[in-house]
């Protein structure tokens, strides 16, 4: 039961708190939208693959969800032992997913780790939070170099910000 809990909790964790967001935004809604583009860009994933999108952020419950500069700002040092600590935690729980990938899947989790988040930042920016602009860039800038697998580079490239319709025809592109 403990167990349980802990993982729960974990998911209801806020992301991106440093930064002004309209719609909530939590490590279980980060981690189920990594997976369902995962799903659409990369059907043939392992599940440990999967997993690993679904709990990578889990130890955030723990340690917070550090903002970017701040893990800019720490030392070489003082990151390792970050790491270590969310890695403990992850051990801990049973769900240390990412110590199994191969370097492909390591790619597709933070590909999929990236564009989650700007995908959500877009999103932000159509309701005109402006605060988002800078995360957005970045991601645009991280999720077009060469280690970010083909399909979402290419997927990014082609990207329209637009809602699904409320009535849509069975047949979806990517």
């Amino acid at each position: 039961m403990k167990r349980s809990k802990a993982l729960i909790e974990g998911g209801q964790t806020e992301r991106l708190h440093a930064t002004f967001h309209h719609r909530p935004y939590s490590v279980a809604v980060h981690s189920w939208n990594m997976v369902a583009l995962l799903e659409v860009l990369n059907p043939g994933a392992s599940l440990r693959l999967t997993k690993a999108c679904l709990f990578h952020d889990v130890a955030e419950r723990w340690v917070g969800d550090m903002p970017a500069p701040a893990k800019w700002w720490l030392t070489p040092d003082a990151g390792k032992a970050f790491g270590e600590v969310e890695a403990r935690l992850k051990r801990d729980l049973m769900v240390d997913y990412e110590e199994g990938l191969n370097e492909v899947e390591r790619q597709w989790l933070k590909a999929m780790d990236l564009l989650e988040l700007c995908l959500f930042c877009g999103d932000e920016l159509n309701l005109g939070n402006r605060d988002v602009d800078q995360i957005i860039n970045v991601c645009h800038r991280l999720l077009a170099q060469d280690w970010v697998p083909k399909e979402v580079r290419d997927f990014v490239a082609h990207l329209q910000w637009e809602r699904t319709p409320d009535k849509f025809d069975s047949e979806f592109e990517k």
